[in-house]
């Protein structure tokens, strides 16, 4: 009779432990406090006002190498210094940055300072402009080198999917009147519509520029460069500088 009575003590106490657990699992969990938030699921309060919570803290390469993260998914970047969540799905990721505004922080930028292309040439040809000829292919700055790939001084290649903008100036001077226009390409093909220059005739000694801005939805290893062709020519145009400021292009991710 003992034996069956421990047995059953046993089992009630199992019983009642389960039903605690289960009870626990579907309250409010909190840190530091007795009392959680009703509203959130885990509250933690620092006790000395004086801690934080830490993320896992992780590169962009380790946060890619996440199996199927959930969306929503939130981790610390140490490669960019910013907070990261999955705005995509498990199946296709889209790690967006916590920035301190809405636009993304991360981007690349390259000053254009290339004298000796041409950039007007023969009517109906298109000419690439060096984009990354700084330093010898450097960019200026580049806030995440996995983000983008110079490919080449006149190409650049986007490794991750989203929503970009390109923008930039070019500061233009030409020997005789020519007028040039210049567009985006993304691999290979133009993408709106082409930015002429703003005065549209060049003469010795006169600057001239063409500004550019489009919001593009990329894709992984797309490749991005810019294209300048002439529209009347006559003489040739090169880059130039205005007020010590030299052309420049940049990529920012939005999202």
């Amino acid at each position: 009779m003992r034996f069956f009575r421990i047995k059953y003590l046993k089992a009630a106490i199992a019983a009642i432990l389960l039903t605690s657990c289960v009870e626990v699992a579907n309250a409010q969990v909190g840190i530091g406090t007795t009392t959680p938030d009703t509203s959130a699921a885990l509250d933690i309060v620092s006790t000395g006002d004086n801690t934080g919570v830490l993320f896992p803290r992780l590169t962009t390469a380790q946060r890619d190498a996440i199996a199927s993260p959930a969306t929503g998914l939130l981790i610390f970047n140490v490669s960019t210094n910013t907070f990261n969540y999955n705005f995509g799905t498990p199946g296709t990721p889209n790690w967006v940055s916590l920035a301190a505004s809405s636009v993304e922080t991360r981007s690349i930028k390259s000053n254009i300072v290339d004298t000796s292309t041409d950039l007007s040439g023969p009517i109906g040809t298109q000419i690439s402009v060096p984009l990354f000829d700084l330093f010898g292919g450097t960019p200026l700055w580049n806030d995440d080198p996995g983000l983008f790939n110079v490919t080449s001084a006149s190409t650049l290649e986007i490794t991750e999917a989203g929503r970009y903008e390109i923008s930039g100036t070019l500061f233009l001077m030409g020997n005789l009147s020519a007028q040039v226009a210049s567009a985006i390409y993304v691999n290979g093909t133009q993408v709106g519509a082409p930015y002429a220059s703003g005065e549209g005739l060049f003469s010795a000694n006169i600057l001239s520029s063409i500004t550019f801005i489009e919001t593009l939805e990329l894709s992984a290893n797309d490749v991005l460069s810019l294209r300048t062709e002439s529209i009347t020519f006559d003489g040739q145009v090169f880059m130039a500088t205005m007020n010590g400021t030299g052309s420049f292009f940049q990529v920012k991710k939005l999202n």
